[in-house]
């Protein structure tokens, strides 16, 4: 599973084109996935998408809804600042990879092994 699920950075950047902030409030984000993106979150099983961000610092929730392409996240704002989320989604590329980099050394490995364990 690992491999449809690839930790690149340069993926994951590539990635963000396709994502757009539909809503936020500190500790509550929507997602928009852009068609591009939803034939790959659709192959995605659901509860595996779920599973693998609600064991990431900071997430609480996550709540996938297909039919309008679109996640919400719950986080604690004390753990993921508010901002980090512009950046990731709207931000220079620089920047964004910076915080993805950092985001990956601390959840990285719990992230892959989670996908691990669906194999």
């Amino acid at each position: 599973m690992t491999d449809a699920f690839d930790l690149d950075v340069a993926s994951l950047l590539g990635m963000r084109r396709h994502l757009s902030i539909v809503h936020h409030l500190p500790g509550r984000i929507r997602l928009r996935i852009g068609p591009a993106l939803w034939g790959i979150a659709k192959k995605v099983e659901d509860s595996l998408f779920r599973q693998a961000l609600n064991h990431l610092e900071g997430i609480s929730d996550v709540r996938v809804n297909m039919a309008v392409a679109s996640v919400v996240i719950e986080y604690d704002a004390k753990q993921i600042h508010p901002d980090s989320w512009e950046t990731l989604v709207r931000g220079d590329t620089e920047a964004a990879g910076d915080l993805l980099n950092q985001w990956l050394a601390r959840n990285g490995q719990l992230l892959r092994y989670t996908l691990d364990e669906k194999e």
